[in-house]
């Protein structure tokens, strides 16, 4: 009789270790079909984009631009700038070819940490340049041509904040990088959809339903046009093609304008096709910023030289625009200011009625 009981003791353990082998195999491949299909690195890419990043960044557009697997959200210490209000600050990571972004978002008037990153906090350099979101956003894609982007939207948000900054800043290794524009593109729609999900998170007026489609050129991708035919941010100097002929101005480099776009760029170009001044408009909060950047004070002058010189023009929004022309080539000085600020009060003059502002008032 023990040896019978035994043997059914011998046989339970037996179906108790097979059961447990199954059970171990099942799993093993339920963990196998989930990591291949991807479903555990969805779930551990949307978790961390909800922790760090707030959830805002719908992950389907920042797989659109790092890839599909291995988004991971990353935290980055807050910009602390006086008057400024960090609300999120994350980097969007990958391993790939793009590395990650780095996102942020913050309220107030002024923002030096935007203007750094677009590279518009020093204007004399011909590096960094802008060119609209278009399709009525309140935004700039601004590059290079080569590693470096970034995308900016502005929210208005009401009295009580008075503009949220939506802000990517993203970094290529290697070549084509952002000269692709297909990776400027998912950059802006990366940004654009944050901005929405920030606009309902604060109570912001929404931007525009659809998102950007298209990249146009930045004036430093744009091919040359002549003076007469300047029809964007350069528009200003087809009223000056004589006088431009003059002072060996042939051509510019522009892109194109809109009316919301709060960064217009444009370049006049010798016959050589050298970079000879640049004009920069600044709307919104980037002009406050930059004379607080540069501690310019008055609303219009001019350097001992000639170049640079600026404007100031008056917004419906009740915040000024700023109008500027610098020299990309230094020994354009004194000889030419006469044609400098004809220049300058011709492209002010036409950027600003753009926007419905006007100069000097």
């Amino acid at each position: 009789m023990a040896r019978t009981l035994g043997g059914r003791n011998e046989e339970g353990r037996m179906r108790r270790r097979l059961l447990v082998a199954s059970v171990s195999a099942l799993l093993l491949l339920s963990g196998s079909v989930l990591y291949g299909t991807g479903t555990i690195d969805l779930w551990q890419a949307e978790r961390s984009l909800e922790q760090t990043c707030g959830g805002l960044p719908p992950l389907a557009e920042v797989q659109q631009l790092l890839g599909e697997k291995g988004i991971r959200g990353r935290p980055l210490e807050p910009e602390e700038y006086p008057g400024l209000t960090p609300l999120v600050s994350c980097r969007l990571a990958w391993s790939g070819k793009l590395p990650g972004v780095e996102l942020r978002i913050s309220k107030g008037e002024i923002n030096p940490a935007v203007l750094r990153d677009m590279r518009h906090d020093s204007l004399g350099l011909p590096d960094a340049t802008s060119a609209p979101f278009g399709e009525g956003w309140r935004g700039v894609v601004t590059n290079d041509l080569g590693d470096f982007a970034s995308a900016t939207v502005l929210l208005n948000c009401g009295a009580g904040a008075r503009d949220i900054w939506v802000h990517g800043w993203a970094y290529a290794f290697g070549s084509p990088g952002f000269e692709e524009k297909e990776y400027r593109v998912q950059l802006s729609r990366v940004v654009g959809s944050t901005a929405a999900s920030a606009a309902e998170k604060w109570d912001c007026e929404p931007p525009p339903s659809s998102l950007p489609g298209d990249a146009v050129p930045t004036p430093n991708g744009a091919d040359p046009v002549e003076v007469v035919d300047a029809s964007g941010t350069c528009a200003g100097m087809a009223h000056l093609a004589d006088l431009a002929e003059e002072f060996g101005i042939k051509k510019v480099l522009e892109t194109d304008a809109d009316s919301v776009a709060p960064v217009e760029d444009c370049f006049l170009l010798n016959s050589d096709g050298e970079k000879i001044y640049r004009f920069t408009s600044l709307y919104d909060g980037l002009a406050s910023t930059y004379r607080i950047v540069d501690g310019i004070a008055e609303s219009s002058g001019v350097a001992d030289r000639g170049v640079p010189r600026w404007l100031s023009s008056t917004c419906p929004s009740g915040v000024d625009g700023f109008h500027w022309l610098t020299a990309v080539e230094p020994e354009y000085g004194n000889g030419e200011m006469k044609f400098q600020q004809a220049a300058l009060e011709e492209l002010a003059a036409k950027s600003a009625e753009r926007k419905d502002c006007a100069i000097g008032e």
